[in-house]
């Protein structure tokens, strides 16, 4: 069944939960709760009669760092500073201006975490590394994932 609103979206509230460490292709599905002009509401647009892709589309400004596609994000790299998630409001039969339509956006910061064997730098939490001004000290955080097995010893060369 596929039904279209003719009142336009007054609000959209983010309802996910997009793990900012994580491994490389790790994924979450992206909803929102909406809010029409009338008073109607989805506390969660994905789970309702009206097909999400009727209501919201998803979208990344850096999918280097967080590809978007439907309703699936999926974590792709480090990313130096956030990403911004947004949910924009569609009106596929043109009934209601394209001015009229909101959006809501949410800022990420898309961190791996280390695979089995590999080595991350910078903060686990965050951004990996903070804006530092010129002569500024930056405290790097180095994290082995051994998967709980001893690790005995290991290098690594730093070349920033």
């Amino acid at each position: 069944m596929k039904l279209e609103y003719d009142e336009p979206l007054s609000k959209i509230a983010f309802k996910f939960n997009l793990r900012r460490y994580g491994w490389v292709g790790q994924t979450t599905t992206l909803t929102a709760s909406v809010e029409f002009s009338d008073g109607t509401q989805f506390s969660d647009a994905a789970s309702t009669h009206v097909s999400i892709g009727t209501l919201l589309v998803f979208s990344s400004d850096t999918s280097s760092a967080v590809s978007v596609s439907g309703t699936t994000a999926t974590l792709k790299a480090n990313h130096w500073k956030v990403v911004s998630i947004t949910a924009a409001a569609v009106c596929s039969t043109g009934a209601i201006a394209a001015s009229a339509l909101v959006s809501a956006s949410v800022d990420i910061a898309a961190n791996l975490a280390p695979a089995l064997g590999d080595v991350d730098l910078g903060y686990a939490t965050g951004v990996q590394f903070p804006a530092k001004s010129a002569g500024q000290l930056l405290d790097v955080a180095v994290r082995v994932n051994s998967q709980g097995s001893n690790l005995l010893s290991y290098q690594i060369d730093i070349v920033w």
